[in-house]
């Protein structure tokens, strides 16, 4: 059975949730600890929250000022010199504004359209790609910490599909398959495929193709590994073709 879509009070929660949650490692880490390397490529622990901070204070000012009618303001981020206690204020801050903004939501502002990074979306588009940075983000913390990187499977299902989107929007020009090909991943409830048809790829189903490299895994697993945050082989349970799934990060490498 799939994942059921959540509801505004659930993104409310599980936001300021995942807010929280950065705040609680960040808190928590020494100074050495602050200083290491994250799981984001070239970032430090301290980095990633100078990074992530602005994500709750940006959702919740143009969420605000949707829902006010008024022009959406500029959110500055952190200085890239900014201290722990200084990223740790904003969060904090971030959590409180976000909460508030959230719970001004109804369930229908979920169908209509909420201002985005890039302008007006689909309002369930616009929390799931914040969704997506929050949770990702908090796990670059989380494994540069030393600690695990759990992802609710909920969490786990719409950070899946904001990647998938993403990866198959990206995808480079090179490498590619010498032909056609087809990965299909599941959780045992929810399916994703990525199909190559020789010139790009896309999303189409290959239950039907008999050459499709099959895998299956947890949800939360899944996710960091189509983040590039874990090997694809070790975020699996069983495969088709292990040779082939290797490959996978190797044809679309992003985000």
């Amino acid at each position: 059975m799939k994942t059921k879509m959540m509801n505004a009070e659930k993104y409310r929660r599980t936001l300021v949730g995942e807010v929280e949650l950065i705040h609680k490692l960040l808190r928590d880490a020494d100074e050495e600890a602050a200083g290491r390397e994250s799981s984001c490529s070239g970032w430090s622990v301290l980095d990633v929250g100078r990074h992530v901070e602005a994500t709750p204070r940006t959702v919740a000012g143009h969420l605000i000022a949707h829902l006010q009618g008024e022009p959406l303001p500029q959110n500055e981020p952190l200085a890239s010199t900014a201290g722990r206690q200084e990223v740790l204020d904003s969060l904090d801050d971030g959590s409180r504004r976000l909460n508030e903004a959230l719970g001004r939501l109804g369930d229908e502002a979920l169908d209509g359209e909420l201002p985005g990074p890039v302008g007006p979306m689909p309002g369930r588009a616009v929390l799931d790609l914040a969704l997506t940075e929050l949770t990702l983000h908090r796990c670059d913390i989380a494994l540069g910490l030393g600690v695990p990187a759990d992802i609710d499977p909920t969490t786990a299902v719409a950070v899946i599909d904001v990647i998938q989107a993403w990866l198959l929007l990206i995808a480079p020009a090179s490498p590619t398959p010498k032909g056609p090909l087809c990965y299909l991943l599941s959780d045992g409830s929810h399916e994703w495929s990525f199909r190559f048809e020789g010139t790009h790829w896309t999303a189409d189903a290959c239950k039907e193709d008999r050459r499709a490299v099959i895998a299956h895994g947890t949800p939360g697993r899944l996710a960091l590994a189509l983040a590039g945050r874990l090997p694809i082989e070790q975020a699996v349970d069983e495969s088709s073709n292990p040779v082939a799934l290797s490959k996978l990060k190797t044809y679309l490498p992003g985000p």
